[in-house]
């Protein structure tokens, strides 16, 4: 049921949606048998990984899963294998370039509902936590004066979900 994410290539900025794709179709085929097997996802994950940039990796991981054995088929083997496809397939450098990219970021009016997306999806790429103090200030920054002027006028905010209404 459902359709299996797209291969991937080793484009590191589609790395963990790759993942949440797969994660998303186990849990919707959790009642078939076969992918019941951690074991087994790890495999159909590998046929999704291809190209001559990640064939190497896959083809290491594939020698590992062969060396496993029944008692191998838990949780515990699929976390290591995703941790692991994380860790060379992740860009090191997102964080950081979200926080740059949050230090730019400026509402264009009236595209409100696209800066609170593109804040949001900034905000936990670049491993802050939203509606602290300072999520909020760079929020603020944001936002245009005209804006900020109703903002300032308004009763005092101290969320962010009073701040974005």
């Amino acid at each position: 049921m459902g359709k299996l994410p797209a291969v991937f290539d080793s484009d590191q900025s589609k790395s963990k949606g790759f993942l949440d794709k797969l994660r998303r179709y186990f849990l919707l085929n959790h009642q078939v048998p076969t992918l019941r097997s951690y074991l087994t996802r790890i495999a159909l994950a590998l046929t999704l990984i291809q190209g001559p940039l990640v064939k190497e990796w896959a083809r290491n991981h594939m020698d590992w899963l062969e060396r496993m054995t029944p008692l191998d088929d838990k949780l515990d083997t699929w976390r290591q294998f995703a941790q692991q496809f994380i860790s060379t397939f992740t860009d090191t450098q997102k964080d950081q370039c979200a926080r740059n990219q949050l230090e730019g970021l400026k509402m264009k009016w009236p595209e409100v509902d696209q800066y609170m997306m593109d804040f949001e999806k900034l905000i936990r790429e670049a491993g802050y936590r939203l509606g602290t103090p300072e999520s909020i200030q760079m929020y603020l920054k944001g936002l245009p004066s005209s804006v900020m002027k109703d903002i300032l006028r308004a009763p005092t905010t101290t969320t962010y979900q009073q701040t974005i209404k």
